[in-house]
């Protein structure tokens, strides 16, 4: 369908709902595409997002550019991070599947309920949230917690691989 979006002068994000109606059959990997176009007194720096319909409920956030996810994330699927961007999850999430982080930076500011969460090579996880589960960052990964100062709680057991990086905030400054 298409639709029109609105942006007020100095907003520069906005929230769009993609509803998925009676979807009950398996027909493999699906993707839509948001299209952004016909911009007035504005420029349009990326004018086509991708996000992925699985029909075992995975998510991924491949990001070029920061943005934030206020929304739940529940069920048995999977998250996964890909992209030079930095996403920040604010709301309380509570997936039992794996959550991967392979590109840019998550900031955790809500809750994040997972099996494990894995940061590899080249990926950040930062924030002052909460992971309910276990997190593994492998060699080149990143675990920066904080907010300039902050606490980032893991409920579940903390694995630093050989070659990753942990970077903290003392006042303020890393």
């Amino acid at each position: 369908g298409t639709g029109t979006l609105t942006f007020t002068p100095g907003v520069v994000t906005q929230v769009v709902t993609v509803k998925i109606n009676n979807d009950g059959s398996y027909e493999g990997a699906e993707t839509f595409n948001v299209n952004l176009s016909a911009e007035a007194n504005a420029t349009i720096a990326h004018g086509q997002g991708k996000g992925n319909i699985l029909d075992n409920g995975s998510v991924e956030f491949a990001q070029a550019v920061d943005g934030t996810y206020a929304g739940a994330l529940t069920g048995s699927g999977t998250l996964a991070k890909t992209g030079v961007g930095t996403l920040a999850l604010t709301g309380v999430s509570a997936i039992t599947g794996a959550t991967t982080i392979s590109g840019g930076k998550v900031s955790l500011q809500g809750q994040l309920g997972t099996s494990t969460a894995t940061v590899n090579t080249g990926a950040t996880l930062a924030g002052i949230g909460t992971l309910a589960g276990n997190l593994v960052v492998n060699t080149g990964g990143t675990l920066a917690p904080g907010n300039s100062p902050g606490t980032l709680t893991v409920t579940g057991n903390v694995t630093l691989h050989a070659g990753s990086n942990f970077v903290t905030e003392i006042d303020g400054r890393i």
